[in-house]
């Protein structure tokens, strides 16, 4: 919207000053018209989520030691952000509930299973590992 209220402008003053601008070809191929804008967006950088509770990051090791690299890249591309932003919720949610903690993993391995990046049996180990970390105890 300022883009074009800056070229409606620029226009305006650039008709409204024809009767004053030279009328030999050379002095008329000299002026420029600059419109200035936004600069363009930056690229975001990627998302990073800072678990700042050791329990939290243990257990989120605890699960990515379970995978190899391409696996991880799997689960990531399903949950559409990297596997530690995407348990922070589990994690903030239930800080003083365990059986909450465990519930939401549920809920999140069952999703990943649903869009097959986990096997069943993957969602077994992920549940033994939150059933036994110390996540809202």
């Amino acid at each position: 919207m300022k883009n074009i209220l800056l070229v409606l402008i620029a226009m305006g003053v650039m008709f409204t000053s024809c009767k004053e601008a030279p009328t030999d070809t050379d002095a008329r191929d000299s002026y420029a018209l600059a419109v200035i804008g936004d600069p363009p967006d930056e690229p975001e950088e990627p998302e990073e989520c800072e678990l700042t509770n050791e329990d939290w990051q243990d257990f989120t090791d605890n699960v990515i030691a379970l995978f190899d690299e391409d696996e991880i890249a799997d689960i990531e591309e399903a949950l559409g952000e990297p596997i530690a932003c995407s348990l922070l919720s589990c994690f903030e949610d239930n800080y003083n509930n365990h059986g909450g903690f465990v519930s939401c993993i549920s809920h999140w391995t069952n999703s990943l299973k649903k869009k097959k990046a986990i096997s069943g049996k993957d969602k077994g180990v992920i549940m033994r590992i939150a059933a036994q970390s110390d996540v809202g105890k």
